[in-house]
Parts: structure tokens; C-alpha cells; sequence
């Protein structure tokens, strides 16, 4: 995140604390725009030592050996999204192309993740989400996130997931918008 996106939200949020985890002063630049400010404390920590800070490449592969686990229970199942909050790269009802596969969470009404499953398909005439999730109970979400990441369970490892992007009318590629489109 860029350094004064984060000092915007902290000033947007108002926080009564600040929590700074750090391996050294990386966020000291953030931090010194809080410091003579009365209404906020700072609470800095360093990260344990034991913490190894892992490359993209290495989270991706941690994730790829995760998700197999995770979704091994998982079955087809059919979720309302009338009345649900929908956040994240929401697919276009019109166009769900690219949309299969899609990373989806299903979160409670504080925002925090029920469970993860994995878009099948969209019936916009009935506004009823397939996905693969393991067994939960649909009357506790909340609120649908979408994200950019698609999964596919059978590929090889090092190729289950992938970024979604939709492609613009000029054939360029960009992200999905975060917004719902209308119908959905």
C-alpha cells in the first residue's frame, strides 16, 4: 500500500490505537504523522523472530497446498444472494465469462469469513450463487466477497490458481470493478 493511502485511512478511521508490527522502522514514515497526536496511542512490536518472511512464489505454493485439504469435504451448493451484501470483483450477471473458478467468500455480518468456495455458476434470473464450499450454514452470511483469484482443483501443482481479469470493449485487459453491476 502506498504511504499516504496509509496515512489517509488511519486519519479516515480515527483510531483510538495504533498497533505497528515491525521488523525495523519500515513503518516509522506512516507513524510519525501520528505521533503528536494526543487522541491516538502507538503501540509498536516487533515481529517474533521466528516469523520468515515468505516470497509470492512461496505463499502460492502454501496456499496450493492448503486448498486441496480445505475443500476436500466441499460440495455443490445452491446460495441465495437476494438481500446479501456483495463486495469484491463481482461478475457481471450479463457476461460471467472468466467467472467460473472464481475464489468466493461467504462472511458474517461483522465481515469476518463463514467459508470459502469456489464460483460455479450465476442464475441472475433467481439470483442464486452455485459454488463448491464445505458444508455451512447459509442463513449466517452476511455479505459475499469476490475475489481475483480462480482456482482450479485438478490442474498441477504450481497452476491451481490464477488472476481473473475481465477484458475491457478494446480488448485490454483490467481489473473487474468492486462494485455490483445492476441485476445482481
Amino acid at each position: 500500500m502506498g504511504l499516504e493511502f496509509q496515512i489517509q485511512l488511519i486519519d479516515l478511521l480515527r483510531p483510538d490505537h495504533i498497533v505497528a508490527l515491525q521488523h525495523g522502522r519500515e513503518l516509522e514514515q506512516v507513524l510519525a504523522n501520528f505521533a503528536r497526536r494526543p487522541d491516538i496511542q502507538t503501540h509498536r512490536i516487533p515481529v517474533y523472530l521466528v516469523v520468515v518472511p515468505r516470497t509470492a512464489s512461496e505463499r502460492r505454493r502454501y496456499r496450493e497446498e492448503w486448498f486441496p485439504s480445505y475443500f476436500a469435504g466441499a460440495w455443490v451448493q445452491q446460495i441465495a444472494l437476494r438481500g446479501q451484501g456483495l463486495q469484491g470483483r463481482v461478475p457481471d450477471p450479463d457476461n460471467l465469462s472468466g467467472a467460473s473458478g472464481g475464489l468466493v467468500s461467504f462472511n458474517d455480518p461483522e465481515n469476518y469469513v463463514i467459508v470459502l468456495g469456489i464460483f460455479n455458476e450465476f442464475d441472475p434470473k433467481e439470483h442464486i450463487l452455485t459454488v463448491l464450499a464445505p458444508p455451512f450454514d447459509p442463513t449466517s452470511v452476511a455479505s459475499v466477497r469476490f475475489g481475483s483469484v480462480s482456482l482450479d482443483l485438478e490442474a498441477p501443482p504450481g497452476s491451481m490458481e490464477c488472476h481473473r481479469f475481465e477484458t475491457s470493449k478494446r480488448g485490454q485487459p483490467r481489473a473487474r470493478p468492486h462494485t455490483p453491476p445492476p441485476g445482481l
